[in-house]
């Protein structure tokens, strides 16, 4: 057994074939506005930062939640919202490509692309033969939407 790579594996330029790398964002899930209430008061924390793809400003509306999680000793109720929203806003982003076979890069395999930034972590393969083995390959990584 080999041991794991500690850092990302570079996947070459000249290895990706098919068409480059195709990324979606899945932002869904994630709030502009966090509420916490500890039953008798209420704080609201708001990402209204124009640089922020899930701020109030770029989506035009109001994506509302509630805070969770354990609210510190010596901790507010506004600074519990805003902590809150930090932890709620990271999104996904899934990176799909075809590429010729590189050994040692599997699932869960943390690899960088070309061309994109950042450390991606490879969550399918499908593996297909024929003259050489080219490599169907989707990889994710998080990134925070608001800090």
């Amino acid at each position: 057994m080999r041991p794991r790579p500690t850092s990302a594996t570079p996947i070459p330029e000249r290895s990706i074939i098919g068409g480059g790398i195709s990324t979606s964002w899945d932002l869904a899930g994630v709030p502009n506005v966090v509420i916490a209430t500890d039953g008798t008061t209420t704080a609201e924390a708001v990402n209204d930062d124009p640089a922020s793809p899930t701020s109030t400003v770029s989506r035009g509306r109001r994506i509302e939640a509630s805070a969770s999680g354990t609210r510190l000793a010596d901790e507010t109720l506004q600074a519990f919202a805003e902590r809150s929203l930090k932890e709620m806003s990271t999104a996904a982003e899934t990176a799909e490509y075809e590429r010729e076979w590189v050994d040692g890069v599997r699932v869960g395999s943390r690899v960088t692309l070309p061309g994109h930034e950042g450390s991606w972590r490879v969550v399918a393969q499908q593996v297909s033969t024929g003259c050489g083995a080219t490599v169907q390959e989707t990889a994710t990584r998080e990134m925070t939407t608001y800090a």
